[in-house]
């Protein structure tokens, strides 16, 4: 990056993409290697430091590639959560399939045939299923 150059700085404090003009470099070195940061200038007059700890873009096609993917796989996120909990949903109505079932066949249940007394005083025949005890 060169000096008068307009990079474009991932702002956490805001959410935004904010231009700043590099006014200075600064080149450091240590013990664990060389560390290169920049004084920039932002829109309103306020200098900040940028160091490689920063996301910073040397042109706004590369923010915007950037912010895309990081949205689509947050969007990706979302729906395979999504997905993930309505297969809990297909589970659970197997799940209540399958005891319906077992309370239902036949080797399970008990058939009768009985006599009612309707209200009216008349007799009818009723056949009556139910679990076996």
């Amino acid at each position: 990056m060169k000096i008068g150059q307009i990079i474009w700085i991932l702002s956490k404090q805001t959410n935004t993409i904010e231009p700043a003009k590099i006014v200075e470099k600064m080149i450091k070195e240590t013990v664990t290697g060389i560390h290169t940061s920049y004084c920039v200038v932002h829109i309103d007059g306020k200098t900040s430091i940028v160091n490689e700890n920063q996301k910073y873009f040397e042109s706004i096609d590369d923010a915007r590639k950037f912010l895309q993917e990081a949205a689509s796989k947050l969007i990706d996120n979302v729906i395979n959560k999504a997905q993930q909990e309505a297969a809990k949903f297909v589970e659970k109505a197997k799940e209540e399939t399958n005891d319906v079932q077992s309370l239902t066949s036949d080797d399970t249940m008990y058939h009768d045939e009985t006599l009612i007394t309707l209200p009216d005083g008349r007799l009818a025949k009723a056949k009556i299923r139910g679990p076996q005890i």
